[in-house]
């Protein structure tokens, strides 16, 4: 069920597919409990068999292959935004850029930062270099890690956080699948209520310096400083504090060949 309802996420917006490898991963991980053999095979790949049938295949009748992934590339590597209003490493950048090279950028416009459009793949390194190496740190951290349903929610937030900060061409509205994962890991583990409210008033924040209540830019600079800077600061930071407690809880070395230490639980179990 959890892999049919992804799959009609992603057929509505692509942004979800970021936390399907952590699916994959678990539901594969899963399945093979207590199973050998073809019985084995068979239960991994019922549930992809099944949002295939369900959602994949009307879609491909529907719109054609070829429109959907046309739709796709747009998604992942068509937007030439360094960053479209999200509050990120990105919109940081973009603020460096606005005073670094005014001339070729722009410069700030009363104190407020403006959108940057670039082609330029040298220029975009940097976000991207950060995005890939995160985003699959975490991933392969996730592989070696014992596949609980929490852990599951957990690496799947950081993974898509990974995205929302790092990569290029994120947009304001593309926080809200964080808030999401935080309530449903706020159900599993109350200690993360704390956690849950501040990203999930880091999505609405990053909305409201944009498009105010009504749709209408709100003015973000006080005292000639851009606040959309310690915003964006401040995600960075929620994010970095999130993985450190979370690669300290689970043991995780920078050195995932390395064998991690052997815990109590370990022996117990």
């Amino acid at each position: 069920m959890g892999v049919l309802m992804l799959a009609i996420s992603c057929s509505i917006k692509w942004q979800p597919l970021l936390i399907a490898p952590f699916i994959c991963i678990y539901v594969i991980s899963a399945a093979g409990e207590g199973l050998s053999g073809r019985d084995k095979a068979y239960k991994r790949a019922v549930p992809f068999m099944i949002a295939v049938l369900l959602v994949v295949l009307p879609m491909v009748m529907m719109f054609g292959a070829g429109a959907i992934i046309n739709s796709l590339q747009r998604a992942m590597t068509r937007h030439n935004f360094i960053s479209g209003y999200a509050l990120n490493f990105g919109w940081l950048h973009a603020w460096a850029l606005h005073l670094w090279a005014p001339e070729k950028y722009g410069s700030l416009q009363n104190g407020e930062i403006d959108l940057i459009q670039s082609r330029d793949a040298l220029l975009l390194l940097p976000e991207k270099v950060l995005f890939y190496l995160s985003y699959g740190a975490i991933l392969i951290a996730f592989a070696l890690q014992k596949k609980t349903f929490k852990q599951l929610i957990v690496y799947s937030m950081l993974g898509y956080l990974a995205y929302f900060l790092f990569n290029t061409g994120v947009h304001e509205n593309h926080l809200f699948p964080i808030a999401c994962l935080a309530w449903i890991l706020v159900f599993i583990d109350s200690s993360q209520l704390v956690r849950a409210i501040n990203l999930s008033i880091a999505a609405n924040i990053n909305l409201f310096l944009f498009f105010g209540v009504f749709g209408q830019r709100v003015n973000p600079v006080i005292a000639g400083l851009d606040i959309t800077l310690l915003f964006a600061l401040a995600n960075l930071c929620l994010f970095g504090g999130f993985l450190l407690h979370t690669f300290k809880v689970d043991n995780v070395r920078l050195k995932f060949w390395q064998s991690r230490k052997p815990q109590p639980s370990d022996a117990a179990s």
